[in-house]
């Protein structure tokens, strides 16, 4: 126990000791904390919508949901990078240690990267039951504790799938295999994610919407989230000895297998690396540069999976499981009945609702890949030292990443609008501005990432995680939109009285200007912050 509270403090030191070492660090670990604001109000309204309908329990169910969904996507793709192709692993296996301790101390790692991400819903979720008096403390309690319980659950149903798949595929897994096969496995748990909520959906279509106490939200697999919220409403002591004795059987199921199969398919991962296709003569076809470099830049995203999670999984695929989560809820169906039949037009105009709508949630929801934020960054010391090699200007290479981070986030913006046409009758005006907003915000927000990471890169790392985790360009100017879209709400209200069709013009006029200027402005800043940087 000694050897893995020593190893534990090490890998946290390694992973999160640079947070605490300089007041720089501090700040940057603090503007996280106030750019996740904005997103803790939008889950606390939610909360609170649901606990003044009295859709207690239902509510609690819906953010317990919502935290195992985070999970899984987090521990999917962290659970092999940090366990299997660290770049320290190697070095662990060479010391006198049993196996349970590195499995144990690399998994306690990945659960608090859940831990932290989760924080974003379930703080608002406990503030938002007990301003409404939905829980008391000892829910609270309950909830938290459960919690814990709740998360590891997810975290070794997850590992043991993957230690059994590594172990499947260990003579051809390389991270190129890996990736194909956790793609696979992703499509494959979304469609059976979605097949299971939609059969508890329809099955709970009986209960009535009058009585708010009986309405359940279906968790399909995830049953000890069920268990936890009759817990913590209440009080069943018995459903949380279940959520216990649940996580108690993967906690032993995981150690089993850790046991069994963890060292031998790591030494063979460990030494395994991506090998990059050669390229055979007979074969190319001869293509646009900036169409390469942009082939090059996308492959290298689906290729390494920290790269995978951080900046394609947080745009493409959790979009597609939020939305998932809002179609099925209990209250979706009687709200499209509601909304049947209602002409928009004759409330708001729809160029300009339109036009709104796109922006905020392309800022909001859909641009929150780390792709554009991190296009010098990714490439660390000796891959700008290449880039300045190639006869091709700076600013062309820069530009290619962008382009592909600017494509990930308009697709990432425009699956929102299929909830939106589910719920309301919107016409052909609605949708072109809907996807107009998304154009010119996703085009702002990538080149303020981009000059972001061109004027304070982070070249200097031991793996892709560690550069994931470390990097806050994106998160630095995602702040910066947020404040330049709150200026602008207080814009459409003041100056324009509400009117939204003439905001949406000047709007879209102003941030083409600015879009113009920041593009002129990469070239120059590419030459002064780059040329001679080393």
């Amino acid at each position: 126990m000694n050897k893995l509270l020593i190893l534990i403090r090490v890998l946290l030191k390694n992973s999160y000791g640079k947070a605490f070492s300089s007041l720089k660090e501090m700040a940057k670990y603090g503007l996280v904390v106030v750019c996740m604001i904005p997103l803790m109000l939008m889950m606390y309204s939610q909360f609170m919508s649901f606990f003044d309908l009295g859709m207690i329990q239902g509510g609690i169910e819906f953010g317990l949901l919502a935290m195992c969904l985070t999970s899984l996507m987090t521990v999917f793709f962290s659970f092999p990078t940090y366990l299997y192709f660290s770049g320290d692993t190697p070095r662990l296996m060479s010391l006198p240690l049993p196996t349970w301790t590195i499995v144990w101390s690399k998994t306690f790692i990945v659960f608090l990267s859940t831990v932290a991400l989760n924080l974003i819903i379930l703080i608002p979720m406990l503030i938002a039951g007990l301003i409404s008096g939905a829980i008391n403390i000892v829910g609270v309690l309950i909830l938290v504790v459960g919690t814990l319980f709740l998360l590891f659950s997810v975290l070794f149903m997850i590992g043991s799938l993957y230690i059994l798949i590594m172990k499947l595929f260990s003579k051809v897994l390389t991270k190129d295999t890996f990736v194909i096969i956790s793609t696979l496995i992703s499509i494959g748990l979304a469609i059976g994610l979605n097949v299971v909520i939609q059969s508890g959906a329809q099955q709970s279509t009986g209960m009535t919407f009058f009585d708010p106490s009986t309405v359940s939200i279906p968790t399909g697999p995830f049953i000890q989230a069920s268990w936890l919220a009759k817990a913590a409403v209440s009080f069943d002591f018995l459903s949380l000895l279940y959520c216990i004795a649940m996580f108690a059987v993967l906690a032993w199921l995981y150690q089993f297998l850790a046991q069994k199969y963890y060292l031998k398919t790591a030494a063979v991962c460990a030494g395994s690396s991506s090998k990059k296709r050669k390229n055979k003569k007979g074969s190319d076809r001869k293509q646009p540069v900036f169409t390469e470099m942009m082939k090059t830049e996308w492959f290298s995203l689906i290729r390494i999976p920290a790269y995978m999670m951080n900046c394609l999984a947080s745009s493409l695929i959790v979009p597609i499981l939020f939305i998932v989560l809002i179609l099925f809820l209990p209250s979706f169906k009687e709200l499209s009945e509601m909304a049947e039949g209602l002409d928009i037009s004759l409330l708001f105009p729809p160029f300009g609702l339109g036009f709104t709508v796109g922006c905020v949630c392309t800022l909001f929801l859909g641009a929150t890949n780390m792709i554009s934020g991190t296009v010098i960054s990714r490439r660390g010391i000796n891959g700008l030292k290449f880039m300045k090699s190639i006869p091709v200007s700076l600013s062309k290479q820069v530009l290619a990443g962008m382009v592909v981070g600017l494509l990930v986030t308009i697709a990432g913006s425009v699956l929102y609008l299929i909830p939106i046409k589910m719920i309301l009758d919107t016409d052909l005006v609605f949708d072109l501005s809907f996807v107009l907003g998304t154009l010119i915000i996703s085009l702002l927000i990538n080149l303020g990432e981009l000059i972001v990471d061109i004027i304070h890169p982070k070249l200097i790392w031991e793996n892709e995680m560690q550069l994931m985790k470390n990097n806050y360009n994106s998160l630095i100017a995602m702040f910066l939109f947020w404040v330049y879209l709150g200026l602008s709400a207080g814009l459409l209200f003041l100056v324009f009285n509400g009117e939204l069709n003439l905001f949406a013009i000047i709007y879209l006029l102003f941030n083409l200007i600015l879009c113009a200027v920041m593009y002129w402005m990469i070239p120059k800043l590419t030459i002064r912050y780059l040329k001679n940087l080393d």
